[in-house]
């Protein structure tokens, strides 16, 4: 006899890359264990594929595992069954009745900020665009200070806003104060 379908398949904990699973053994019947057998899928496909850190799964009692190497910003759904020794025994799948999705990653910061021009009250700034990820670029923010104060805060950079293209990170930032 078949081994019972497992119950109670869950998904939680989302990440960037990952999603936390956990599921009940169905009953035993004829079955001598073998494993654990998890497949994951986009929504948006068809085929299943074996769940990334979620394999040698070779205790019964522990139906839980952490699915790894997932894209991010994507809906899955996920399925499980266990396995025996003689395969006539395997359970069916049983399949998420949800979906859950990966968590949304940000954008890198902008790297290598450096000034390839300088005059008395201005500064021509540049740097190296960011991996967007799943980022929407609307535009870049450049905001200054006055270094010589420690209280000072932060504020908009003159001749540096509206700056709209991933694609040109530069800008000249101007009416600064003198030798700060």
């Amino acid at each position: 006899q078949m081994a019972g379908t497992p119950v109670s398949l869950s998904m939680a904990d989302a990440a960037t890359s990952s999603l936390h699973l956990s599921w009940s053994p169905g009953s035993a019947a004829d079955c001598i264990f073998s494993r654990w057998e998890v497949a994951v899928r986009p929504t948006s496909e068809v085929a299943w594929s074996p769940a990334m850190g979620c394999s040698n799964l070779t205790a019964r009692a522990e139906a839980v595992c952490q699915a790894s190497g997932l894209l991010s910003n994507t809906l899955y759904s996920f399925r499980v069954r266990e396995s025996c020794i003689n395969s006539i025994t395997n359970s069916d799948w049983a399949e998420s009745t949800a979906s859950l999705a990966t968590l949304v990653m940000a954008s890198d910061a902008p790297e290598n900020l450096g000034v390839d021009q300088a005059a008395t009250r201005s500064l021509r700034l540049q740097w190296q665009s960011p991996e967007l990820h799943d980022c929407t670029f609307l535009r870049y923010i450049v905001q200054v200070r006055v270094s010589s104060s420690a209280d000072a805060s932060w504020t908009a950079a003159s001749g540096c806003s509206d700056l709209r293209s991933v694609c040109n990170p530069s800008c000249t930032a101007s009416q600064l104060s003198t030798y700060t």
